[in-house]
């Protein structure tokens, strides 16, 4: 096997509509591999070594749901300090960036 080889697996494995995550876990497995084929004699390179993985784009951060906001306003209201316990839901947006002017 060539890194040549590794390349149009990871270029069949994109165009077969996988996630850039999923290709790249399949390419760590496969370095993995030949890790321990070179370990025990197997193989003499690792020709996924070379191969770079696919870019991933940046995700954007999970926001509550408007349940889990209502669960945790709730349980800090039940615990009788819900403004230590939930601080996310005092005086910010829910898309949560920060105001430009100052909390009243």
């Amino acid at each position: 096997m060539t890194p040549f080889d590794v390349q149009r697996y990871r270029d069949a494995l994109e165009n077969a509509g996988r996630q850039p995550a999923g290709v790249n876990r399949h390419l760590t497995a496969l370095r993995g591999f030949f890790a321990w084929a070179i370990e025990a004699g197997h193989a003499s390179t690792n020709p996924v070594q070379s191969v770079k993985g696919v870019r991933q784009g940046a995700r954007a951060p999970k926001a509550l749901t408007a349940q889990e906001v209502y669960r945790l306003q709730r349980e800090g209201q039940r615990s009788g300090n819900w403004r230590r316990r939930a601080p996310a839901t005092r005086s910010r947006p829910p898309w949560g960036t920060r105001s430009a002017t100052k909390p009243c």
